[in-house]
């Protein structure tokens, strides 16, 4: 065990295998920890900080530093300055600290908070829980299962190819969940959701957000809230595109634009004058109301009058059915003789 205090100077400080904590000063120093437990601070300039093997715990200060955890679990803190944060082997903790910093998890299960600043943010390895904080953040998942909030004001939030769970929080956000069934879920602000690979489901927030499932079987909330209660408020517009795929759309509450894509999708518009699309595959609305809800064809050709759309119609029970080739469209409790011109789009 030692302890070592720097000067002024720029100086290389490297400490035993034993416990050491190493203290820097004014100047551009390194620090390096070796093998055992270490406590390393960083002074008031930009130094290099690298902990090595054993668990360490290191601090920059006001420069911008770097700083490598090396083998082990290591508690890494960036503090002031804007700082290049590499967690590399073993479940490191991560604090980003007050500037624009970039921070690299590495492999293992990390945690990690990007701070106050802008920052960027690399999961790598691991199931990682990964905190943007305040200030536009740009982060990415790695191939484990990732847990990723944005935190306030506009992220770009990244999943990859694990089962992830991204959050966009306050502000307008991006939100991408790559492959994996991953859940994407928007909160205040007008985000983008789009799913990617993998069966996902994607929960609209309060505003009017953009959600776009991708290629697997995925499940699209226009609005979700657990406990939420229809409102007099249908302002927000929700656009829903299933893409390929079976897909489940809900709009809830809202003038949503709800389209299936390709593939078999159930569509459920809610409350709010909603706009479904159909072009493709075995489809069903299932709360199509007339005088509100409008059917976009616009997709299907040979449809040039209302009277095309009545000889592809024929009433199957309590429900209308369209058919168009190999392409069907169901539309659950409507009456085929109540539809007129303005239901639809052509």
């Amino acid at each position: 065990m030692a302890n070592f205090n720097g000067t002024n100077d720029p100086e290389l400080y490297e400490g035993t295998d034993g416990n050491d904590t190493i203290l820097g000063a004014d100047g551009d120093d390194t620090l390096k920890g070796r093998k055992g437990n270490d406590s390393l601070l960083g002074g008031n300039d930009d130094d290099a900080l690298f902990g090595n093997a054993g668990h360490d715990t290191i601090r920059g200060n006001s420069g911008n530093d770097t700083i490598k955890g090396g083998a082990g679990h290591d508690a890494l803190f960036g503090v002031g300055g804007e700082n290049q944060i590499f967690g590399e082997d073993g479940r490191d903790t991560i604090q980003g600290g007050n500037g624009a910093d970039l921070i690299d998890g590495g492999a293992d299960d990390d945690v990690i908070d990007g701070g106050s600043g802008s920052d960027i943010i690399l999961g790598r390895g691991g199931d990682d829980d990964i905190q943007g904080g305040d200030n536009l953040d740009s982060i990415k998942g790695g191939t484990g299962n990732d847990t990723i909030s944005g935190g306030n004001r506009s992220d770009t939030l990244k999943g990859n190819a694990g089962d992830d769970l991204i959050s966009g929080d306050d502000d307008s956000d991006l939100l991408y969940g790559n492959g994996g069934a991953d859940t994407l879920q928007s909160d205040e602000g007008r985000d983008v959701l789009e799913g990617g690979d993998g069966d996902d489901l994607l929960e609209g927030g309060t505003e009017g957000d953009d959600l776009r499932g991708g290629k697997g079987n995925d499940t699209l909330y226009g609005e979700y809230e657990a406990g939420l209660e229809p409102s007099d408020d249908l302002a927000e517009i929700d656009t829903l595109r299933g893409n390929a795929g079976d897909d489940l759309i809900f709009g809830a509450r809202g003038n949503d634009l709800i389209d299936g894509g390709l593939g078999n999708d159930t569509m459920t518009g809610g409350d709010g004058f909603d706009t479904f699309i159909f072009f493709d595959g075995e489809d069903v609305i299932t709360d199509f109301t007339k005088g509100d809800d409008l059917i976009s064809l616009e997709g299907i050709s040979g449809i040039s009058s209302f009277q095309d759309i009545l000889d592809a119609a024929e009433q199957d029970g309590v429900d209308t059915v369209l058919t168009f080739g190999d392409d069907i469209l169901r539309l659950e409790g409507v009456d085929l003789s109540t539809l007129t011109e303005d239901d639809f789009a052509f």
